[in-house]
């Protein structure tokens, strides 16, 4: 006698159930809900540290631009005479 091949070889097990299904992809769905909020949170960190390097370069860069460029004091008595041109450049 043939056999069947199409006949199952053993006992009949049936597949998991909808509530098991069900339960495993709300399980998916409260992991992806975990996982984007830690990432949330990490980026958000990671942003405020790069903004308060930010702020501190722009502080840097505004007392640059802000100071004088010519440093050498001048006598009171110094604004009296005339200035020639070479005078004044050296001070740059």
């Amino acid at each position: 006698m043939v056999k069947n091949p199409n006949e199952p070889k053993g006992a009949y097990h049936p597949g998991p159930g909808t509530a098991h299904e069900v339960g495993v992809m709300i399980g998916f769905m409260a992991a992806f809900v975990l996982i984007t909020v830690a990432y949330l949170m990490l980026w958000r960190l990671g942003n405020s540290k790069g903004e308060a390097k930010e702020r501190l370069r722009r502080e840097d860069l505004q007392e640059k631009l802000h100071r004088p460029r010519n440093t050498r004091v001048f006598a009171v008595h110094d604004m009296d005479r005339p200035v020639d041109r070479d005078s004044v450049s050296q001070g740059f």
